[in-house]
């Protein structure tokens, strides 16, 4: 048991330092075994059902996790130098914590923040998953029910 313990212990140091030499700014992470474990099936589900809804012909719009956790020091680099693409700082976005995913609908092999994509279908499948999609302006933005609640508590 010990042995279980100390391997999977030295497997996340090694993932620890691996994301310490990735540039924070830059670096996407995409992959949802990084988000919270309370919000992580959610994501799951709504990431199988955007893509079978897609197969299936019942929206035109692929979408495919763009981001999932987000280090802090990207959080302020795009607070900082984004655009407009955030509006919190670190340790004020629920992707920090893990809690939010961006799904984005990938058009004709590259991601596509186009007017015209099925934000709508987004939202559905996101509240039937037992999700939101909050934000107006970031329609892409799908965060877990819990997180208002969490951040008002740090608050």
């Amino acid at each position: 048991m010990t042995s279980d313990v100390e391997h999977e212990l030295a497997l996340a140091k090694e993932e620890l330092r691996r994301l310490r030499n990735l540039d924070a700014r830059t670096h996407v992470i995409r992959d949802t075994n990084y988000l919270h474990p309370s919000f992580r099936q959610i994501a799951k589900t709504i990431e199988a059902r955007l893509a079978r809804d897609y197969q299936h012909g019942k929206t035109k719009t692929q979408f495919k996790v763009f981001e999932t956790y987000r280090d802090v020091r990207r959080q302020e680099y795009l607070f900082h130098y984004g655009n407009g693409v955030t509006k919190a700082r670190g340790w004020e976005s629920a992707h920090n914590f893990g809690f939010a995913v961006d799904f984005v609908p990938w058009h004709e092999g590259q991601w596509s923040w186009a007017n015209e994509h099925d934000y709508e279908h987004l939202a559905f499948v996101a509240t039937l998953a037992g999700a939101r999609v909050p934000i107006k302006w970031d329609r892409v933005h799908v965060e877990s029910l819990a997180w208002p609640g969490i951040r008002e508590a740090m608050n």
